[in-house]
């Protein structure tokens, strides 16, 4: 195996790598949580929770102060993504502002956002059990992400293949005599 195709298929392997740890955090949320001590713990929640627990109590999620941060951990200390996070004081189980940094108890505002989602999520399982005879997807969209990696490893043999017989040429117009 060449140093070039070696070269290529470490590329790859690195973006495949970084792609899967992406979609992982993808449906994610990152929540710290600050202690009286000023320690702080760094835990993920799944997006659709309702609270996050830390030190044995509740916290609330609230998707009004959702913000993001660039995530530079791991394979991504070389391709930082955006993730969303909230932050979490010891002295109150609602999240801080992102608007103003500061820890508020709940507002009107927040309280119509969460009214919201709550009625929302009830016309939701409305809407789902009056759409119970609706036809699901067809097979072949759940195997697109598959099809799509072959596809990609079929493009990166074909370039290899195609710089081999660029070297063999190369070679052949060497041996020729001038």
């Amino acid at each position: 195996m060449s140093s070039s195709m070696v070269l290529i298929l470490l590329v790859f392997i690195i973006f495949a790598w970084a792609w899967y740890s992406a979609s992982k955090l993808q449906n994610q949320i990152h929540c710290t949580y600050h202690r009286v001590d000023k320690t702080v713990i760094e835990r993920f929640t799944k997006r659709n929770s309702k609270y996050v627990v830390f030190d044995g109590a509740q916290y609330d999620i609230v998707p009004d102060r959702i913000s993001l941060i660039r995530w530079k951990r791991g394979i991504h200390q070389f391709l930082p993504i955006w993730v969303q996070h909230l932050d979490y004081y010891w002295d109150n189980k609602f999240p801080k502002d992102p608007s103003t940094y500061q820890t508020t108890i709940m507002s009107p505002e927040v309280k119509n956002v969460i009214n919201q989602e709550a009625r929302m999520h009830a016309f939701a399982k409305g809407v789902q059990t009056q759409g119970a005879g609706i036809k699901k997807v067809s097979g072949i969209v759940q195997y697109l992400p598959y099809i799509a990696i072959g596809l990609g490893v079929i493009a990166v043999f074909w370039v290899y293949t195609i710089s081999r017989h660029i070297n063999v040429i190369e070679q052949a117009i060497k041996l020729i005599p001038k």
